[in-house]
């Protein structure tokens, strides 16, 4: 794998959130750092912000919170700029986040190849229909079979596998 340099670069982030109580800071100061072709894992105790910075890097914080301030820097655009609407088009296309029970994440009552499909569709702009095969391909990437999985629904696969899918 060829490597070019830093993907992922993340510094002095912080992230409050606002409650009635007050404001929280969940973050303060983060910096990390992902080499392309490398993995990164962050690992802590419960509540030490693994799950906030995640959230942070991938602009998905909600209200009550916001990112107060820091940089997330991915393939050389700072992602904390843009816009909803081009964060959106790199969500799923160039970055995605595996949450912590992905079968949560999935809809119980519509089968995983459609819900695969419907995100490739909405980043590539296509019909559902015309994604199979890629779905078909990526499933097998993971190791699963992709006739079986396409056609379960979430509550249908193991743990593994429902992290795979995702």
């Amino acid at each position: 794998m060829e490597l070019k340099g830093k993907l992922l670069d993340v510094s002095n982030l912080k992230v409050s959130f606002y409650t009635y109580r007050g404001v929280v800071q969940a973050l303060n100061g983060v910096d990390l750092w992902m080499d392309s072709g490398e993995r990164l894992g962050v690992v802590g105790e419960t509540g030490c912000g693994k799950s906030v910075t995640s959230l942070a890097v991938m602009r998905l914080i909600e209200q009550p919170g916001e990112i107060q301030e820091g940089k997330v820097i991915f393939n050389g655009t700072n992602l904390v700029e843009l816009s909803e609407e081009k964060m959106n088009r790199i969500r799923g296309a160039e970055m995605s986040m595996i949450f912590q029970e992905p079968r949560s994440s999935l809809n119980p009552v519509m089968k995983v190849g459609y819900q695969i499909g419907e995100s490739i569709a909405k980043s590539k702009k296509l019909k559902i229909k015309h994604t199979y095969p890629e779905v078909k391909e990526i499933l097998r990437l993971v190791g699963l079979d992709p006739e079986r999985v396409m056609n379960s629904y979430p509550h249908e696969l193991s743990g593994g596998m429902s992290q795979r899918v995702m």
